[in-house]
Order: C-alpha cells, then structure tokens, then sequence
C-alpha cells in the first residue's frame, strides 16, 4: 500500500544519505526490516484472535507496552525528521495490535472461564515497565545466593500459580473468593530466590517480579525483599536473575538455538529486555529472530509434509517441565491435569503449524528491536549492540 511506499523511499533515503552500503544493509537488519517484520506479526494476531490463548496474548499486550513507551518517548515534540513516517506506521501497529488483544480476551473466557477468571491480569492491559537501559555482566549472577538452608524448594507450578494470584488478587481454582491483592508468602519469596535454576524455570522467577510490577505490587515487594536481607530489592533480584539468563542465551545462541528452543531464546530477550537489558537486543540475534517468521507473520514450527503431527507433539515434549497431549481444542498440556491448570507454558498449536506463545514472543521482540533503533536513549546507533 502507500504507507508502504512511503516508508520505504523515506528509508532508502536515509541509507544513502549516510552513505550505508547495500551489501551492509542485507546483513545489517534495519528499522525498515524490522518494522515491516511487526506490521506481519500485528496482522497475524489480528486475523487470528479466535485461536490466540493467553500465553500467545501475554506477547502482543508486552509490544503493546513497548510501542506506548516509544512513542511517549518522542511526544515531547522533538524533531525526528525522516522517523516521522516511521512513528506513523508505529502507531498504525499499535491501533491493530490493541484492537486484535481485546477482541481475543472474550474468546479466551469463552473456552475457559476459570482459567481467565485466575489469569485475567496476566493479560488484560498493555506491559507499560518503566525501565532504564541498563548493562549485564554475566559474572554478576555467581554473587548471589539467597539464604534457603538446606531445603531448597523445587519449582512447583502448582504454587507458582498460587503465588501469581496472590500478587494479582484473582480467584485460586476451587476457592470461593479472590486472594488480597499483593500477597507475599514466605513459601513464594523462596520459589522466586530458588538458586541456579534455568530454562523456563528462571523466566518465570523474574516474570513474577514483573507481574508484581505490572499490577501495582512493586513497594511491597521490594518492602518484603529488604525485610529478607536483599536490600537492593526487587531491583537486586533481577539483575542477578538476568545476568544467569544472559549466560544461558549466549548458550543457546552459540548453538543456533535450535528448533525447539528457539521459544525460550525468544522469552529469555523479552523478560530481560522488558527490564531495560540492552544485552539481550543485538544485531546478529535480531537477525536470527527475523529467520524464525513465517511469511504469514507468525513464528512456528516448520512441518514437513512426512513428518505430519507427530513431529510437532516430539517437539513440544523436548520443552522443558511438559508432559504435553495433543488434545482439548489442540491446547497442549498434561491430561493428568484440570482444564484450568496451567503449565509453566501452554503452547497452543493454531492453523499452518503457527504456534500462539512462540508467537506472541516473537512479536513482542520485534517491538523491543523496533522501539531500541528509534529511542536515542537505547544507545543503538551508537554501536552498543554490534557484534
């Protein structure tokens, strides 16, 4: 369309103006690249709002966030020249992207009323963090080790449910009322500070502190935090859990990621990048990110004809802490469960092989990227994420 056009003769100009070459430019992901990646992205959500589930909505409501907080960025007036077009198409993105989220939240209660009921605030508004970019060392995470004894938990979801709504206020399953809003039990602050923990396990301690921000919960968290001997507070808390995700991205990027881990590669440079992280957003990781979207827009599993659904449920069980089953509307988790229990992640297979969390991360890190090259306050062009 025209907008289109536009955007891009706006944005060959500006290449040749710096003097960019075009042989930098196919290996150099630009704004243009990105921002188009986002309108397909946004186009797919909003054409898919019927199938989403909420852990794919989780993904669009944190864009959301990151598309407000760049534009509120540049509403102080300040003269952005050839960006204008570029804030333009931003703003059209985050119209869709709105939209398609609060017509998804009325299919998501129809298939499973007590499952929203409990999780509702996970997703009912867009991921406005406050952050500051900050810088990781990923020798930071050897620091710290909270104080558990001997009997370290182990990471239940059963009660990492329990503890979201305690923080939230939401109805447990079973129970009669809603939980008093920003609960903290001590068995909760020692699931969050369990140590040397990893894959999706390590995400979710640090989305927790951020569910603690999203809904209004930060005082009394970091109140609880400092009366535990962590006088950083929640700050502390996820520098040190960042820096141990850091370490485990490098991993996995150093090894492609593969397929079936491209999914938590993706969550590990959301949850940390929603923090202000700049270490999580670079070039050549943006670069594979862009590899991993299908032409429809979404991120998924690529089947091959001879491999047919069998592959895809192989896949789904090689993600950590899953029993998954295809069944019940195609929703992936344990039959040993209710229809309302959730799993640390519940993938949700959606037509053409597109996955609805891998998905709504995918999206949500393109608006990382696409809010990183246009705030001056990311640093980007200075070079801070060239590898």
């Amino acid at each position: 369309n025209n907008g289109n056009m536009v955007l891009g003769t706006v944005l060959l100009l500006v290449v040749l103006i710096s003097g960019a070459s075009p042989a930098r430019e196919r290996t150099d992901p630009d704004i243009t690249t990105v921002v188009e990646a986002l309108q397909r992205a946004v186009r797919f959500f909003s054409d898919s709002y019927t199938e989403t589930n909420l852990d794919g909505l989780y993904g669009l409501r944190v864009a959301e966030g990151q598309l407000i907080l760049l534009l509120e960025s540049y509403s102080d007036g300040h003269q952005v020249g050839f960006y204008d077009t570029v804030l333009d198409s931003l703003r059209q993105v985050l119209e869709t992207a709105s939209d398609a989220a609060n017509r998804t939240l009325p299919e998501i209660e129809a298939r499973n009323p007590g499952y929203y009921e409990q999780f509702l605030e996970v997703v009912n508004k867009p991921y406005i963090i406050e952050a500051f970019s900050r810088t990781l060392d990923t020798e930071d995470h050897a620091q710290f080790r909270p104080s558990g004894g001997s009997h370290l938990p182990t990471f239940n979801e059963e009660e990492s449910d329990k503890c979201m709504s305690y923080m939230m206020g939401s109805k447990i399953r079973g129970h009669t009322k809603k939980e008093v809003r920003c609960t903290i039990t001590d068995r909760c602050w020692s699931l969050v500070t369990v140590p040397d923990t990893s894959g999706y396990v390590i995400t979710h301690q640090l989305l927790y502190t951020v569910l603690a921000e999203h809904v209004g919960c930060t005082d009394e968290l970091n109140n609880y935090a400092r009366q535990r001997g962590l006088l950083e507070g929640v700050p502390g808390i996820q520098h040190m859990l960042c820096s141990a995700i850091l370490s485990q991205a490098e991993e996995l990027a150093r090894n492609g990621p593969p397929q079936r881990q491209q999914d938590l590669f993706m969550e590990q440079a959301v949850v940390c990048g929603m923090l202000g992280y700049t270490s999580f957003l670079r070039r050549d990781w943006l670069q594979k990110v862009l590899t991993w979207q299908r032409p429809d827009g979404c991120f998924g599993k690529r089947i091959r004809p001879e491999d047919g659904e069998a592959d895809l449920v192989d896949q789904l069980h090689n993600l950590p802490f899953h029993a998954h089953s295809l069944h019940d509307n195609q929703e992936h988790r344990s039959q040993s469960r209710s229809p309302t229990s959730r799993r640390l992640l519940v993938e949700r297979l959606m037509h053409g092989g597109c996955l609805s969390h891998k998905s709504g991360l995918g999206t949500a890190l393109l608006a990382m990227y696409a809010r990183a090259m246009l705030d001056p306050n990311f640093g980007w062009e200075a070079g801070l994420n060239r590898e």
